[in-house]
């Protein structure tokens, strides 16, 4: 009734229906009281919210039981849509112990939560406190750090929550990792995906896999053995199993955030289980980051800037000690340290209007600095009690200048140069032919002959093949990368080059080397050729001697009963070499698709026909004529191109 719910107040209601038979339903059914809504429901419009702020109305009959482990259950009103009956508790660890707590919450199945219109929905999401971080926006910077990276990384949202109709706090609304996220940062959701809590030195305790349980953690544990491995053994390992590009890119992203709190814990692993079988880190718990540093005395509760984190974090992880101790990774990762810092971090003397991190900061307190102010008179501080606005000076005037001068003059011998706009790559071998006879194993290479690491990432390779190189992708000095169209088939060659050699190997590129010879182009971001290479070829047997003499796609009217005239359209192949050519595998793709089969062989000069329906042209054309088929298609009366193809997939003819 009017009145008798007020602005920023929750209603809910459900509906129930009896038939004629006395037959009642209810919705929702609320069928399981752990994993069903119970309500439909609205929040009333409060026009006193005016804060920039997106606001989330969450409502808990018992506030205290999302402060424990166990939890309760409460319902969340979020960008038009209510979520009843969820499950929520307390997140962390560490954090547990704060007064503005994280919290988990938990969506039933059927109504998952949306964060955004157009996006897939999740079964879970994080609701991050800001009491560590007294500018409210280190969450946000960071992960937005490793998006601009081009690495995987969480959306986190900035919002005001309020809790039973009052304001409870500004946090951050942060994806949890699960199958959908892997699709939305575009990895292979099937992948292995575990959240780690140890330093990737034991597979059971401290790991949690989060996808593909059904197969437990044997994978995880395989990847500790071959990094336990020694010498050229571990090398090859590592160059087969683990995707360089990705952890060159996580670890350069991690100087950047200035972020040291990893890699003893706060890091997911993830394997491409269904595709390259390669190993990556991506970031969870950034927090600590732009000058926050855990401490042994002071833990979170330390004011210093720490603009001096080194260059070589994480070593304490076993993927990331033996990484730094292979010489090849060491430049990629240097090399792409140096590329992130000048795309984003920016050096020294860069003109103030001009400086990324500092205009983000000036966009996220104009957004969030009014709730926070709320935020700051609500709950309590730890050390020097800080404003938003005394914390985000201190970031922006003390932290980032100090930071910069660190890593630009302090750094200055450790780093390379930056990289100039007129490095020349070469490509070089090529295999286009392989003589195994698996034409997924061809392969090209691309040589870097300077004397400093070149950073390939988003450059792209064009014309003969299509490719564009991951984030990260860093050619060592005087190095080689091997790129192919299937890496997995690439280590499968049975001769040099191949796996097992410590060969860095990219793929996968769209389309097939030429055997009849042609140009790759290896273009730059700005598309200036850094390289390119034309290779004359070997044409198969087949673009030799293979041709296409005859093509009836207008037949004379059928006068056939039960025969359509397009059923007497037909092709004609012949052999116009000196000897016999077998034919088996020998395809036709657009326009019409077949595919010819085994212990058939065409002699010198001889003709074949190829039919629609065979059984049809032989009545109508003799059944003296030597015919193959039927294929499926049409061939048009209009024109059209039809592509014929021999078996390793080369075209014959267009």
């Amino acid at each position: 009734p009017p009145g008798s719910s007020g602005p920023g107040q929750m209603v809910r209601w459900y509906f129930r229906a009896t038939d004629t038979q006395g037959l009642m339903t209810r919705w929702p059914p609320y069928r399981d009281p752990r994993n069903s809504p119970q309500y439909l429901g609205t929040v009333i419009y409060d026009l006193v919210l005016t804060n920039p702020l997106p606001v989330l109305h969450w409502f808990i009959q018992a506030p205290s039981g999302a402060d424990t482990t166990s939890g309760t259950r409460a319902s969340l009103y979020w960008n038009g849509v209510f979520y009843d009956n969820i499950f929520a508790n307390v997140h962390g660890q560490s954090s547990q112990g704060f007064p503005k707590k994280s919290y988990n919450f938990d969506f039933n199945r059927g109504f998952r939560f949306q964060h955004a219109l157009g996006e897939t929905p999740v079964e879970d999401i994080n609701l991050l406190t800001t009491y560590p971080d007294k500018a409210h926006l280190r969450n946000i910077l960071a992960y937005e750090t490793y998006r601009d990276a081009g690495h995987a990384y969480h959306f986190v949202l900035p919002v005001r929550v309020q809790r039973n109709g009052v304001f409870f706090s500004d946090a951050h609304l942060v994806e949890d990792a699960e199958e959908e996220y892997l699709a939305r940062v575009g990895l292979d959701p099937s992948g292995a995906l575990y959240k780690m809590y140890n330093s990737l030195d034991s597979a059971g305790t401290g790991a949690e896999k989060k996808t593909r349980k059904f197969e437990g953690s044997h994978d995880l544990q395989l990847l500790i053995n071959g990094l336990n491995l020694s010498g050229a053994a571990r090398s090859a390992f590592v160059y087969d199993n683990v995707d360089l590009p990705g952890m060159a890119n996580y670890l350069a992203a991690m100087i950047v955030t200035g972020n040291i709190d990893c890699c003893h814990k706060n890091y997911y692993i993830y394997r491409d289980s269904a595709g390259n079988g390669e190993w990556t880190f991506l970031p969870w718990d950034l927090d600590l980051s732009f000058g926050r540093n855990w401490t042994g005395s002071a833990t979170y509760y330390d004011d210093t800037m720490y603009i001096a984190n080194g260059l070589f974090v994480g070593s304490n992880n076993k993927l990331i000690s033996v990484l730094f101790n292979i010489p090849e990774f060491r430049q990629m990762y240097l090399r792409r340290v140096r590329t992130l810092m000048d795309d984003l971090l920016q050096p020294p003397g860069t003109p103030p209007a001009e400086l990324k991190y500092e205009r983000r900061i000036r966009e996220l307190y104009d957004q969030i600095g009014p709730d926070a102010a709320l935020d700051f008179a609500k709950w309590p501080s730890w050390g020097v009690r800080q404003t938003m606005a005394q914390a985000v000076a201190i970031l922006t005037n003390q932290y980032l200048p100090g930071r910069r001068n660190f890593l630009y003059v302090n750094q200055r011998n450790n780093l390379p140069a930056e990289q100039a706009g007129d490095l020349n790559l070469s490509l070089g071998p090529l295999d286009f032919n392989p003589s195994s006879g698996v034409q997924s194993q061809e392969y090209f290479t691309i040589f870097n002959p300077n004397n400093t690491a070149v950073d390939i990432s988003g450059w792209t390779i064009e014309n003969a093949v299509e490719h564009t190189f991951d984030p990260g992708t860093v050619i060592a000095a005087r190095g080689t990368l091997y790129l192919s169209p299937d890496v997995n088939a690439f280590r499968r060659r049975s001769i040099p080059p191949r796996g097992g050699e410590s060969r860095f190997v990219q793929g996968s590129y769209r389309g097939q080397l030429s055997a009849r010879g042609e140009t790759i182009i290896l273009a730059d971001p700005q598309r200036r050729i850094a390289a390119s290479l034309t290779y004359p070829g070997a044409p198969t047997l087949w673009q030799q001697y293979l041709r296409v003499t005859e093509v009836m796609f207008a037949p004379p009217a059928s006068s056939l009963p039960g025969v359509a005239t397009e059923d007497l359209e037909y092709l004609v192949l012949q052999n116009v070499g000196p000897g016999p050519l077998n034919l088996n595998g020998v395809r036709w793709e657009r326009g019409i698709d077949l595919t010819l089969g085994t212990n058939l062989f065409l002699a010198a000069s001889e003709r074949i026909y190829v039919a629609k329906n065979p059984a049809a042209f032989r009545q109508f054309y003799g059944a003296h004529l030597s015919v193959l088929g039927p294929y499926l298609g049409q061939l048009s009366n209009e024109g059209e191109t039809i592509g014929l193809y021999d078996p390793a997939g080369e075209n014959i003819l267009d």
